[in-house]
């Protein structure tokens, strides 16, 4: 396992933790709101080693530079679609004239991010895989 995907596969268990403490804390306190605070999971990805700054780095050469350029520009496209799916939904939920209520509007920020990284990190396993099984087929 290359250190790229060691980093993604990092990503997606703290991503899968995220999700869990959510979930826990949705249930154990029954409030929105306060099960925000799982989100603050996220942090452990800025653990030294496993960021992509840093001296640390696992890119290692221009194959991996291009794996992860194509996996941050297809986090990002499916981050501002989904963005903007939810705006149009909550405009027309809230098409009356009524104020949309914060509990709408609070967890798009930390959704927004969970999903940026998650699909992020998918994209470099995919690439990753895909690249290696195109130079597989190349070298026969």
């Amino acid at each position: 396992m290359t250190s790229l995907q060691k980093y993604a596969v990092f990503h997606l268990v703290v991503l899968a933790c995220t999700l869990a403490a959510v979930g826990a804390l949705l249930l154990a306190t029954g409030r929105p709101m306060a099960s925000l605070a799982g989100f603050a999971l996220l942090a452990l990805i800025g653990i030294r080693g496993t960021s992509m700054r840093g001296t640390r780095s696992p890119i290692q050469d221009e194959r991996d530079e291009q794996i992860v350029r194509r996996a941050a520009a297809a986090s990002y496209t499916i981050f501002w679609i989904c963005f903007v799916a939810w705006g149009v939904v909550l405009t027309l939920a809230f098409q009356n004239g009524a104020a949309v209520p914060i509990v709408y509007i609070a967890p798009a920020v930390w959704v927004g991010m969970w999903l940026v990284l998650a699909v992020r990190a998918v994209a470099i396993l995919a690439l990753n895989r895909a690249s290696t099984v195109d130079a597989r087929e190349r070298a026969r």
